[in-house]
């Protein structure tokens, strides 16, 4: 709800799908419900009981059943003559709503772009990844240096295997927590988001892998396009081992065979010696 022009949570409602042990993982042993704090005890007991599964309420329309949502929001009249009685003031704030309108649009349609790029990368589709970028774009990941232009860009691709899925080979590669700020022109905009993956051999290894992305994007022709792919890496750590006791150790860095067109922008340190990238947007906990 909205205090004073500011957004507050109101109620925070989190659906568990599941918690297991790390050791035994999602194929063996599923709770429903956590044991972390077993003397926190609640104001008042859960809606539902916690060991029955549950499947979280919809606030719109069921996308499959068609049932109506749990709540609906009307504007109200006062809402509706904010806006201003006469004609000249309703077609300001109609052309305010339409600008705003279509940044909201351009930040979702880069989101489903930066879906798109984590598909492609997760199969192993490098020509289909290489043809989101801007002719004069460039990737930089885990300090082997800036590719620059689409052939640069598409060269990069080779250090993280031959284009195409293969028996036994894993490349899951998901991202999470976008944060999209869409200049006011609508033609550029600047995206941070947190990196996932899992990677492996079937039989020969396993790897997890963690970053954050700061990228930047430009809209040619009226279709987004990624401008810089910059990944900051924040650890690599064997499947069997995980993070919790990992040695500290560099990033991967340039590839003699495969090498830039630069060296790397800014030089980081991953987990345990760790490193922030800065951010492009005030810093939510420093306010920097």
């Amino acid at each position: 709800m909205k205090r004073a022009g500011v957004w507050k949570i109101r109620r925070l409602h989190f659906y568990p799908t599941l918690y297991t042990p790390y050791e035994a993982g999602w194929a063996k042993h599923v709770a429903t419900y956590s044991r972390m704090e077993p003397d926190l005890q609640p104001d008042r007991a859960a809606a539902a009981p916690a060991s029955a599964p549950v499947l979280a309420p919809f606030d719109y329309a069921n996308p499959v059943t068609g049932a109506a949502p749990r709540s609906s929001w009307t504007p109200a009249a006062a809402d509706l003559a904010a806006a201003g009685a006469t004609p000249a003031a309703m077609a300001a704030t109609a052309a305010s709503l339409g600008q705003r309108l279509g940044l909201l649009q351009d930040a979702a349609i880069i989101e489903n772009l930066h879906a798109m790029y984590g598909y492609y990368l997760a199969t192993l589709e490098w020509d289909a990844l290489t043809d989101l970028w801007a002719p004069e774009g460039t990737i930089e990941i885990a300090l082997r240096g800036v590719y620059a232009g689409k052939p640069a860009v598409r060269r990069n691709l080779n250090l993280y295997g031959q284009q195409g899925l293969d028996d036994g080979v894993l490349h899951n590669h998901m991202q999470f927590q976008p944060v999209i700020d869409v200049a006011s022109d609508g033609q550029t905009a600047k995206m941070r988001s947190r990196a996932f993956s899992m990677m492996g051999n079937y039989g020969k290894n396993g790897t997890w892998m963690g970053g954050v992305y700061e990228n930047t994007y430009v809209k040619r022709d009226g279709i987004w396009r990624i401008e810089s792919d910059h990944v900051i890496n924040t650890y690599f750590a064997p499947y069997d081992l995980g993070w919790k006791d990992l040695p500290a150790r560099d990033a991967p860095g340039v590839t003699a065979s495969n090498p830039p067109d630069a060296p790397p922008t800014v030089h980081f340190e991953m987990y345990p010696r760790s490193f922030l990238p800065p951010f492009h947007y005030v810093n939510p906990v420093t306010g920097k």
